[in-house]
């Protein structure tokens, strides 16, 4: 009878398991790995409640990342590079010092591939026109960052399917905003004009919360609106 001499296989190295990591999550400053370079398979990266202040420049180079989650830090802006960012589809940085969503931001690779953008528990007024770049939003969420009004052009986020933007100085809503197949929808903590106060502005007519309910939902019966 043949026997076959079977070798020992040998660990895998530390270092080797590192580089094939598709997620991280990071919730302690001291858990960052400074002075070395994330996993390049990282899909998932989630940086929460560790103080920073701004996006790593190593983040960026991440070409496999899908989903960055920054929440609940100290960063006050974002840097344009993120426009870079090959597969990004989902991008989290609520509950930080924000007070612009920066125009380059919106144009580059990003513009294609993100799906969820949430900006909630900010500081950010206004947003630019370019913003509507982003052409495959499909949930955005502006919650509680002081918006006084939403972007005239956001009908050109055709693929937007949720957006709340509850808590802020909103007093009016786009007439574009019909345009859009929105399955949800939360303005709810707003303060809009009541129907006397209605105008156009820059030949831009701006409806009323109700009223631009009213008008999608006698397009769309399934949506669901939180008016209050």
């Amino acid at each position: 009878m043949c026997k076959t001499k079977l070798t020992a296989l040998a660990p895998a190295k530390a270092s080797e398991v590192e580089k094939l990591k598709t997620e991280m999550t990071i919730v302690r400053k001291g858990d960052y790995p400074l002075g070395k370079p994330f996993p390049p398979s990282l899909r998932q990266l989630a940086v929460h409640s560790c103080g920073m202040l701004r996006v790593d420049p190593k983040i960026i180079l991440l070409t496999n990342l899908t989903s960055l989650n920054l929440s609940n830090n100290q960063i006050k802006e974002l840097p344009p590079s993120l426009n870079k960012m090959t597969s990004l589809a989902e991008l989290i940085v609520s509950g930080n010092k924000l007070t612009e969503f920066p125009s380059a931001v919106c144009c580059g690779n990003i513009s294609t591939t993100l799906k969820f953008l949430d900006l909630s528990d900010n500081n950010i007024e206004i947003l630019p026109w370019s913003f509507c770049k982003l052409s495959s939003i499909v949930h955005l969420k502006l919650d509680s960052t002081g918006l006084i009004m939403l972007p005239v052009n956001i009908g050109r986020l055709t693929h937007l399917q949720y957006i709340s933007a509850s808590n802020n100085k909103l007093r009016v809503l786009p007439m574009s905003l019909v345009k859009l197949r929105l399955q949800t929808v939360d303005f709810s903590g707003n303060l809009f004009l009541e129907e006397k106060d209605w105008r156009t502005v820059k030949k831009f007519t701006v409806l009323s919360l109700v009223e631009s309910a009213g008008r999608v939902l006698r397009k769309f019966r399934y949506v669901n609106f939180v008016l209050l």
